[in-house]
Parts: C-alpha cells; structure tokens; sequence
C-alpha cells in the first residue's frame, strides 16, 4: 500500500510539474507592422499607339475602410507631365484604371519613350505609402507609338 501511494503521489507531482514550463514557441507575435501601401500589379513595359487607353491595375495590401485616392504623372511623353487619379474604391484591395494616352505626340515613323509614376495615395487625411519598400519601383515604362 506505501508503494501504491509513493507511486500516485510520484505521477501526480511529474504530471503539475511538467505543467509550468515555459517553452520559446508558445509565444508568437500576429502584429501587423507593415504600413499600408499602394503598388502597381504589374510592372511590365507597355506599348500602344497614340490616343488609345491603356489599363493599369493599382493594389494594396489589405482593404481599407475609406477610398484611397492614388495620383499618377505621365513623363517623358510631350513636353509637360500628363498628371491624373485613380480611385481605389473603399473594401477593395485592386481597381484597374483607364489611362489615355495623348494625341498629338509622336511624329510618324518614330516612338516616343515615357513612364507612368505613382506619384502619392491618400486615405481620408492619411498619406499612404507607395511601393512596399521602395517607392522608385513603382513605374511602368511606355512606348507610345503613332
């Protein structure tokens, strides 16, 4: 009968003692630390005429709340920047945009090189970030042709 107890009461302190240990993968951090940003889906090289629309598709990383207003600039295809909005519409984490390409730029018979830049987004009061790490990413080169 003493052995008996010794070995219930041996199994019961192993049993609470193994309880209280504390182990390094128990804790896990779910903090989302990134900032909310604005991207461009893709940024492959575009080639189309003169006066036609062109569609790019701007992205962010989660949906938010209210609608994001992303500016965008036109260089490099006449002599001013073509500057212009897109909207990203609130609950929605894409919207794809028709841009137009000016008329009037490109002489017959050449190309003209220029790039489409996000140039800033704001949420409400809030600027938003653009690209996820370096903003200067955020470019599509164009090839305009007549």
């Amino acid at each position: 009968m003493k052995n008996i107890c010794l070995l219930i009461s041996t199994c019961f302190i192993i049993t609470f003692s193994s309880c209280k240990k504390s182990y390094v993968g128990d804790t896990y951090d779910f903090t989302n630390t990134l900032a909310p940003y604005v991207e461009l889906a893709s940024k492959a090289r575009i080639k189309a005429a003169q006066g036609s629309v062109i569609k790019i598709t701007v992205q962010m990383k989660t949906a938010l709340t209210e609608d994001v207003t992303v500016n965008y600039s036109i260089t490099g295809a006449g002599s001013a920047p073509i500057n212009g909005t897109v909207v990203v519409l609130r609950n929605t984490v894409k919207t794809i945009a028709p841009i137009t390409l000016p008329t009037g730029i490109v002489a017959p018979g050449s190309t003209v090189a220029a790039k489409l830049i996000l140039t800033g987004a704001i949420k409400g009061s809030d600027v938003l970030r653009i690209g996820s790490i370096v903003p200067t990413t955020e470019v599509i080169n164009l090839t305009i042709t007549p």
